[in-house]
Order: structure tokens, then sequence, then C-alpha cells
């Protein structure tokens, strides 16, 4: 059974609900845990239904954090595809950002309860066949070196489960939670998911971990849905260099519709910039860690047909040359100050890709737990907020999957000109592997 959210704010966020009809079984009772304040959260007498553990092979993590592993070219390059390619499958017209990270985060975790076809598919069009344990070790890495805002930007990830207590049909596998939890520090959550306090307790974690920039994820729970598995991210970054009054000029942005918009354009000069097929492009870095990358195709060039014209390893393989080796040339950038809410249901786009299995009576989520008509994926919901100022970025995202049953010098040369005052291509990256945090279409800017 599958069943589309209502979405509210346009937001980065990736969501999941597990529904089940099952015959009762043995219950435990587990504590939950706060991520962010690693405080004891009671669960009002709640037990976790059926909490126990399956006679099958589950990944060991060292809590020491010895089983983390940096990311591999192998892995960033396909995980940077994965996030190309579902930016390519969102509507056309309005502006657009996704957050490849939260998407993978949340659907990795999800994926740890996965087995058979349903976790070869997963791990096809999430990490190009690289397995999902191996994953694993990749996110705990990639958290355990986060920035923590002290030079100038903060990348903050959050990760929960919430399980229906109401159900008195699903299992839960212990292994899967305690896979979670190594890996991507999941606070568990038991409620009841028709008490009138739990959809407000869930949107308040969400708002908490995004800073209040997505207030709310779900609107409504039911019976049938066993599981909620979120993850949030938020970046805030200061620009290296800041921008004075006399870098902030009035200039006239033309939307894709054709109308115009007048835009305080931030105006700096760069020299790392790279040309990207039909488009010139140039990377902005933030105070730490981070840049800021923005692709202008050239003019007669439809944004979208353009985004289609190269993959997410063609970006990082761009972005990493042009941060590596400056040009002996300058550019004379213009960036609009914007701001915009994205959401989005992900379903449609993940089955195209080819995780087909994950939405149907075919799913085998086996690992993550029983139930009589079986667990499939009901829901994968995005939400995400840029804003883009002057004085730096601040971007969230969050991702809540629904399961439910059923250098020397040179001779001068005119600088290259690339003035963001047309619909452009856009992408937050992590200088050290290249990977994109967030990416997105700016069409419009609105007033």
């Amino acid at each position: 059974m599958k069943r589309i959210f209502a979405l509210g704010l346009s937001a980065l966020l990736l969501a999941g609900v597990l529904t089940s009809c099952v015959t009762m079984l043995p219950e435990e009772k587990l504590d939950g845990q706060l991520l962010d304040k690693g405080e004891e959260v009671k669960l009002d007498g709640h037990d976790l239904v059926g909490y126990a553990a399956a006679n099958m092979e589950y990944p060991t993590c060292d809590p020491s954090g010895e089983d983390a592993l940096p990311m591999s070219d192998a892995f960033v390059r396909a995980a940077a595809d994965f996030g190309w390619e579902m930016l390519k499958r969102q509507e056309k017209g309005a502006n657009t950002m996704i957050s490849p990270v939260s998407l993978l985060y949340a659907l990795g975790m999800t994926a740890n309860g996965a087995s058979g076809e349903t976790l070869s598919q997963m791990e096809d069009v999430l990490y190009g066949g690289i397995s999902a344990d191996e994953a694993n070790r990749y996110f705990l890495a990639f958290s355990q070196n986060l920035p923590d805002g002290d030079g100038g930007a903060s990348l903050d990830i959050a990760n929960s489960i919430w399980i229906n207590t109401r159900n008195e049909h699903f299992v839960v596998r212990e292994p899967f939670l305690e896979t979670n939890r190594a890996y991507y520090g999941a606070g568990v959550f038991g409620r009841d998911f028709l008490d009138p306090a739990t959809v407000p307790e869930v949107n308040k974690w969400v708002s908490d971990n995004t800073d209040g920039m997505i207030p709310s994820v779900i609107s409504e729970l039911n019976e049938e849905d066993l599981m909620l598995l979120i993850n949030t991210v938020l970046f805030d970054g200061k620009w290296a260099q800041t921008y004075g009054e006399y870098d902030i000029r009035e200039m006239v942005f033309t939307n894709y519709d054709g109308s115009t918009a007048p835009a305080q354009m931030l105006c700096s000069e760069e020299w790392r910039h790279f040309s990207f097929g039909d488009g010139v492009g140039f990377v902005r870095p933030y105070a730490e860690k981070y840049s800021f990358v923005g692709i202008l195709p050239e003019e007669g060039v439809d944004v979208y047909d353009y985004v289609q014209s190269f993959t997410g390893t063609n970006l990082v393989d761009a972005v990493t040359e042009a941060m590596k080796t400056p040009t002996g040339r300058e550019a004379l950038v213009r960036i609009p100050e914007f701001t915009f809410d994205y959401s989005t249901s992900a379903v449609e786009s993940l089955a195209a890709l080819g995780m087909t299995d994950a939405f149907t009576t075919a799913a085998d989520f086996s690992r993550m737990g029983e139930a009589e008509n079986g667990i499939c994926i009901g829901d994968v919901i995005h939400k995400t907020r840029i804003e883009l100022t002057r004085d730096g970025t601040k971007a969230a995202a969050v991702t809540a999957v629904v399961a439910t049953a059923t250098g020397a010098p040179v001779d001068y040369v005119p600088p290259v000109e690339i003035y963001l005052t047309r619909p452009f291509v856009f992408a937050i990256v992590d200088e050290e592997t290249g990977l994109p945090i967030f990416s997105g279409i700016v069409t419009e800017i609105q007033e």
C-alpha cells in the first residue's frame, strides 16, 4: 500500500513509513535517546512490540569509531550521481533544491532493514552497487568529521527512528535498531501514532534539528503506519571573503517564464571557475570546508535541458579540478540573494531509477521486522529550505521514510563574466570530497 502525504513547505527532506497487519508477538521495553543532547527519553509507559533478535547476520560496529571508513572516490561519485539523477526528476518551473546527503542517510538507515532483491535494488540505486554495510562505515566517518561552526561553517546531521507502539502486530528487529544507532547515531522513540501529541512531537524534533527552518515534515499518522525513519541536515556557512556595501548592486533577474524581478546581486572576482558543457561555473568558498558552486547555462540553453546533459560525477570532477587548479584568468561573478522552500515525494523518482520493489508487496524488509502482510515503504518525504545572503548561506533538509504494511604571473586577459541573472544551477559541496550536500535550480527570484 502506498500513500503520498500532503506536502507543505518546499524543503529538502526524506521520510519513510512502514505499515502492516500481523499477529501479536512478545514485547520488550526499549528506551529512546535524543540524538542531539544524548539525554534519556521516557516512553510514557509504552512498550516497543517484539523488540527481538533475528537469526541472521548483521554487521558489528566498534563504538570507538574504529569501524569508520573515509569515503572512497567510487562512493562519492555514486552518491553524486544519485543526487543529480534525483534533481533531474523534479518538476519543472519552480525553484528546486534537494539534499543528496539527507536522502542517502534516511534511505541508508532503511536499507539496513532490507534483504534480497529489495536490498540489491537499493544498493544499486543509492550507492552504485556498493554494499549497505560498507556505506554505513562511510556515513559514520562523514558524521564524525563535521565542522562545529567555530571556523565559520557548520554542518549538523541528526537521525531518528519513531516506532508505532499502538500497532501490536509489528516486530522490530533488535539488530536493525542497533546498527542504526551505531552507524547513524539514531535516537529511537516509541510512540502511539494515534496520540494527538505524536505528530507535533515528531515535527518539533525536525524543527529543533533544522533550527526552525523546516517546522514540520508530516501532517498526520495512522494506525497502519509502523515506523518513521527521519534524517535532518542543517548547513550554516559564512563567506570566506565578506561582501562590502560597494559589492552589492540591484540588478534585474530574468525568470524562467520570461518575467523579470529586481535582485540584490553580490559581486565578486573569483579565480576558481570552469567551462561545463554549454555553460560556465565558479566556486566561491565559505569560511571552512565547503563552497558554493554556481553554474550558468549559455544564453538560449534551457536550464532543465542543461541539467540533463551531465551527471553528478561530471560535476564532482569539474569542481575538484577547479579547486585544485585555479585558472590564471579572473571571473566577474554576480550571485543573487535568494530564499525559497521546496518539498516533494521521492517515491516516483526512486522507482524510476530502479528501486521498485521497496514500494510494493514484493518488498523484503525482513531485517527491519516482521508483519503479517509484509513491510514496504509508503512514502519518502523530502523538504528543503535555503537562505543565501550577503552574510553567507543557511540551508536545511529533512527526509522522512514512512514504512507501512502493505599560480605563476600570466599576461592579462579579459575576465570571464558569470552573471547569474537568469535561471542557473547551484550546489553546496564538501571541498574535501567534492560531494554535493545540496544541489538545486533557481528559476525565479521571489519578491
